[in-house]
């Protein structure tokens, strides 16, 4: 008699229990099923079946679907219990809002909103992302954390019980396309965290897949929730609060928004959507958050927009007009799968690799034991084997295979969002490249490959075809006073509208006064006067008594008015090799700072360029510009 077919054991998880049963209905171990079998399954609270069934079969071997696991409920609004005496809004309400924290000195702030959209991921803007050098230690992903089911601005309040606070491992913006500080096109990211958020009352995620099916009308309400201030001048909300919003049709915006804005605004991936001459508006510190929307088909609420930018007046939010979010449906496709290619799922634990041993870290497992998929294995070869890594797109761990290859060498350290694929177009480690394999990248916000440098290059007979990757940071772009993006901080941009201007203080015996200005020019080098860091024989003076401040509009050693200002220390002072100050009539009188550690550039802090000058031709009456506190 021929033996029946398994099929592939199953396992429950923590947000699936499954029962199987055999053809006579007698309950069997889900290791065992044969034809006929059955498995049925239960949804833990706060998930449900995708496929809309609880029940999977198997036939010839094979499970009738591979989908059955239970993926978190979306767009799930919590009716609150009691209601504030103060009216404000509780986070149970709207479960999918969180704030960014973005970590100045010792201390976290919050700059932005975000919008959960699943286990591990978290939807904003690009422009509340800062980063600092690719030289540092550490990537710019770690001065970011995400805190969801909090109602208070300040990280880690003790009125906040129900948070959680998740480290931010990862930035992902759309590899396609680069946002463009300009015009703030492509103003969209998404945010790895580290930990998985437990979904409960308090945390859940907004609904996102199927957003083209969904046809908004004009005056339908959403909403966005933020601690952005109020109006011009104030401080940050202490608490969480909700504005609703019309959406309006584009001839709506087209006849609201100032002409010239507009056109060089509203771009093809943005909306309009706002109360006109009402004196309420989005203004700082709401940028990133989403704009949500009821679905009336489901009665579920979706996540259409992020906060982007807002008409300014002399740098400062107007509360009258409108403001414009980057539309989440265009980028539909680039947000599902990131949700599909960082979804967190159980499975089971692979035989060791031929020729090699694979471990956890902190961890002893054995193969066929459950884990999360995104457990990382570590795999050793033996000596001259490389092993090619699962297909990220491949949720559970396959088995590795150790085989003879020629790898290039290892990609230098760079900001650049990269991705590689061997011949095969699986995707794997970049540092497992072999002969056929190809490494394709993009750059962050605010920077871009430098020039003649190549976004794809190829792993040819043991090395790369090409130069890369590398993202340099955009220099020389003013920042415009008639917008505003909206993280905090970002006020009164038309006072610093020359981003790379930094003002230099010395140390004294009543603290610090300001001495001099200087220009950045990467992260770590300011260019400035020699004569302001020498003493009168032209030597460097101790570089201990001087600090840098970048993004300040205002000329007081840390004036609370300079919220999103940034102080360096310097760690060496280097004058022109024949500067001698009077000696040669302050001849050469140019010098380098060079910062202990990197400037953060972002929005209102970026570098003036200085290469290729002399290719550049000044002609009489060329008007210029001295920037000065």
């Amino acid at each position: 008699m021929e033996k029946e077919q398994k099929c592939p054991d199953l396992h429950s998880t923590s947000s699936t229990s499954l029962k199987c049963f055999d053809r006579e209905n007698i309950e069997i171990g889900c290791d065992s099923a044969t034809e006929g079998s059955y498995v049925t399954f239960t949804c833990a609270s706060l998930y449900e079946s995708p496929a809309g069934t609880n029940s999977i079969f198997c036939s010839d071997g094979h499970w009738n679907t591979s989908t059955f696991a239970c993926e978190p409920v979306c767009g799930r609004r919590v009716n609150r219990t009691t209601t504030s005496s103060d009216g404000e809004n509780a986070p149970e309400e709207y479960p999918w809002t969180l704030g960014i924290y973005r970590r100045v000195a010792d201390a976290f702030t919050n700059i932005c909103g975000g919008t959960i959209i699943s286990e591990k991921l978290v939807l904003t803007a690009a422009h509340c992302l800062s980063t600092s050098s690719q030289d540092d230690d550490d990537t710019f992903e770690i001065n970011y954390m995400v805190a969801a089911g909090t109602l208070y601005n300040t990280f880690k309040d003790p009125r906040d019980t129900n948070a959680q606070y998740l480290d931010v491992i990862r930035i992902i913006t759309e590899t396609r396309r680069q946002e463009e500080p300009s015009t703030y096109a492509r103003d969209i990211a998404i945010l790895v965290t580290k930990q998985k958020f437990n979904f409960n009352d308090f945390v859940q995620p907004v609904c996102v897949s199927g957003l083209k099916n969904i046809n908004l009308e004009s005056g339908d309400l959403g909403m966005v929730l933020g601690w952005g201030i109020v109006k011009p001048g104030d401080e940050p909300s202490d608490k969480l609060k909700i504005l609703e919003i019309p959406y309006k049709t584009q001839a709506t915006c087209l006849a609201e928004l100032p002409q010239d804005w507009r056109d060089k605004y509203l771009t093809e991936d943005k909306f309009c959507a706002g109360l006109f001459n009402q004196s309420r508006s989005i203004c700082l510190g709401d940028g990133g958050a989403g704009l949500i929307y009821k679905n009336k088909e489901d009665d579920k609420y979706y996540v259409h927009g992020v906060v982007s930018i807002a008409h300014a007046i002399d740098g400062e939010c107007n509360v009258q007009q409108n403001a414009l979010y980057t539309n989440v449906s265009f980028y539909e496709e680039f947000v599902t799968n990131e949700m599909k290619n960082n979804l967190v799922k159980d499975c089971t634990l692979p035989p060791h690799p031929e020729n090699g041993i694979w471990t956890i870290e902190n961890e002893y497992k054995n193969p066929g034991q459950i884990v999360p998929s995104d457990t990382v294995l570590v795999v050793s070869c033996r000596e001259g084997l490389s092993c090619p890594r699962k297909r990220r797109k491949s949720y559970a761990i396959c088995r590795i295979l150790c085989h003879n290859a020629r790898l290039c060498p290892p990609v230098p350290k760079s900001l650049a969002i990269m991705e590689c694929v061997d011949e095969s177009q699986n995707v794997i480690g970049c540092d497992q490249a072999t002969d056929g394999s190809t490494l394709t990248y993009s750059c962050p916000p605010l920077h871009s490959p430098p020039f003649g440098y190549n976004t794809v290059i190829h792993c040819v007979r043991g090395d790369w075809d090409s130069l890369g990757p590398k993202c340099d940071p955009i220099c020389g772009k003013k920042v415009s006073d008639d917008v505003v993006p909206l993280l905090y901080g970002a006020s009164k941009v038309k006072n610093i509208e020359y981003p790379w201007v930094v003002a230099l203080y010395q140390k004294s015996k009543k603290g610090y006064k300001h001495i001099c200005s200087g220009s950045i020019i990467s992260y770590k080098l300011i260019i400035t006067a020699a004569h302001c860091v020498t003493n009168y024989y032209g030597d460097p003076l101790a570089p201990d008594n001087y600090l840098v401040a970048s993004g300040k509009l205002y000329n007081e050693y840390q004036d609370p008015r300079d919220p999103r200002a940034q102080y360096v220390k310097i760690f060496r002072i280097i004058p022109k090799r024949d500067y001698r100050a009077a000696d040669r009539n302050y001849l050469g009188d140019i010098a380098l700072l060079v910062t202990k550690t990197s400037i953060a550039f972002n929005h209102f802090v970026h570098p003036i360029c200085f290469e290729r000058l002399d290719e550049i031709t000044l002609k009489p009456g060329a008007v210029g510009v001295i920037i000065y506190l």
